[in-house]
């Protein structure tokens, strides 16, 4: 189960950031996913392999949304890696259709992956976002080929709920999806 930890806490410039051990989840920016969008890693520090395609694909769809000023929490995020500085991967929150739910993705660029690094920030963003009122539930997919990522989940703390072909956000994969959730009453 996922607990909350003392270690994860707002860290500054703004409250949207949270400091973990080793991460700073650090909130998109227009310019940061401009510059993600075009792989133009300019005056920033990115691990061998950022962005992926995956965080590319997120920082257009992140720039093509309107602010949404009653959920500003629903926004990506960059992995940054206080022992280097550099930006590792990226993890967020996504709408879905469920009223008091959202999903999460994440992704590490493969130099950080095996080293409890997703896990870290995704205990940390469950943290946050299980603390609001208006989220109940965060929701998650995984190919089942995904064995990683289905331990990351685990090991959060989420629960497999079952398997089916049905999408959410950013994802395509094939039939049979495991999802995963957390609620708020199981934490």
């Amino acid at each position: 189960m996922v607990s909350a930890d003392p270690a994860v806490r707002p860290a500054p410039p703004g409250p949207s950031a949270l400091r973990t051990p080793r991460l700073l989840l650090r909130p998109y920016t227009p310019e940061v996913a401009r510059a993600i969008v075009a792989a133009d890693p300019r005056g920033r520090r990115w691990a061998a392999g950022f962005p992926r395609d995956d965080d590319q694909d997120v920082a257009d769809h992140y720039l093509r949304q309107p602010a949404d000023a009653a959920a500003p929490w629903r926004l990506p995020y960059e992995l940054v890696l206080l022992e280097t500085g550099e930006t590792i991967g990226g993890i967020g929150l996504f709408e879905v259709a469920e009223e008091d739910a959202v999903e999460v993705g994440y992704g590490l660029v493969p130099g950080a992956e095996g080293r409890g690094l997703a896990t870290e920030a995704l205990v940390a963003l469950l943290t946050a976002v299980l603390a609001l009122p208006a989220v109940r539930r965060v929701v998650a997919i995984t190919e089942h080929a995904n064995a990683a990522s289905q331990r990351v989940l685990e090991k959060a703390g989420m629960v497999r709920i079952g398997a089916d072909a049905e999408m959410y956000h950013y994802t395509t994969p094939g039939p049979g999806v495991r999802r995963y959730r957390a609620d708020r009453e199981n934490r």
